[in-house]
């Protein structure tokens, strides 16, 4: 079984505004009581429960790239157990910008099977991703994995939220 970790990877330059903040060196987990906190906004969002755990968080936004632990929530269904048609993605960063976050727009990236996306709120760095997967139903000799169509309640998502607080 794969190690998910909260990764997010773009090419993109910071805005001026959030470039001229002071860069972290390194990442750290925000207090319990505000991961606790953030579960609770972003819950109602999804149709499938958030766990929450201490694990890595990496941000990458431009020349940015910090690391370090953080609170991870992790939602884990079939696609028809997340509307099957992305409703619950467009929920989630609702709600990630009604907690206070703005969009980081050197941190968005989509793929055949995937997406990322960074939020920023003054020294919390904040990423949101989710992951379909066949589950290696789908031939490995064949076409790729994103090309595979297999019925919603055949294909696997993950949903994962990393937050954590910028180290001088």
């Amino acid at each position: 079984m794969r190690k998910l970790v909260c990764l997010a990877v773009a090419a993109a330059i910071l805005p001026v505004s959030a470039a001229a903040q002071p860069r972290p060196r390194a990442l750290a987990a925000p207090p319990a009581a505000e991961c606790a906190r953030l579960q609770q906004q972003l819950q109602p969002a999804l149709p499938r429960p958030l766990t929450r755990a201490t694990a890595e968080v990496r941000y990458f936004s431009g020349e940015l790239d910090v690391s370090g632990p953080g609170c991870v929530l992790t939602a884990r269904g079939t696609l028809n157990q997340f509307d099957g048609d992305g409703r619950y993605w467009e929920r989630l960063q609702a709600r990630i910008r009604a907690a206070g976050f703005r969009f980081d727009p050197g941190m968005s990236a989509d793929g055949g099977g995937g997406s990322v996306i960074g939020f920023r709120r003054a020294d919390r760095y904040l990423s949101a991703m989710y992951e379909e997967d066949d589950g290696g139903l789908c031939d490995p000799a064949g076409p790729p994995a994103s090309d595979c169509e297999l019925p919603p309640e055949r294909t696997r998502v993950t949903v994962q939220v990393g937050l954590a607080v910028a180290r001088p």
